[in-house]
């Protein structure tokens, strides 16, 4: 249970016990295993590192998000009639969305919602003046140079 709870990030049984929980409910399909499944959400789930119990389920949801979708898009690439492409590719567009969104919130909380501007080019017409280095914004639009 250990490396189970490593990839949860908590030191709660119980915690872990519902994210397998939730993995195994997730991940069911009877073409593979319930073990085959479990396994390779696990390993999703250790794959983002999480610090904490909130990074964890974010993990959860996104193995849970892109099994879902990848159902979808099977169900829609069955060709079975067109009416089930158009219903089950647009599913599966929208949870593909919402697995961008969660890569993107669990970057976001990795690095602490800071985020870094760099400017490749910049013009200085006639006139103009440009600064060269590192310019403090006090975040009112207003530069600083403390």
């Amino acid at each position: 249970m250990g490396m189970v709870l490593d990839a949860f990030a908590t030191t709660s049984d119980d915690f872990a016990q519902l994210g397998i929980n939730h993995l195994l409910t997730a991940m069911a399909d009877p073409t593979r295993s319930a073990v085959e499944g479990l396994n390779a959400s696990l390993a999703v789930v250790a794959s983002i590192e999480a610090r904490n119990e909130a990074e964890a389920q974010l993990g959860i949801q996104m193995a849970a998000t892109h099994e879902a979708a990848m159902r979808m898009l099977r169900v829609a690439a069955s060709g079975a009639d067109p009416k089930t492409t158009e219903v089950y590719g647009n599913l599966a567009t929208k949870l593909l969305r919402t697995y961008t969104a969660q890569i993107e919130a669990l970057a976001k909380l990795k690095r602490g919602g800071e985020q870094t501007v760099r400017v490749e080019h910049v013009h200085v017409h006639a006139g103009g003046r440009a600064i060269v280095g590192n310019v403090n914004s006090d975040g009112r639009g207003g530069g600083s140079d403390r």
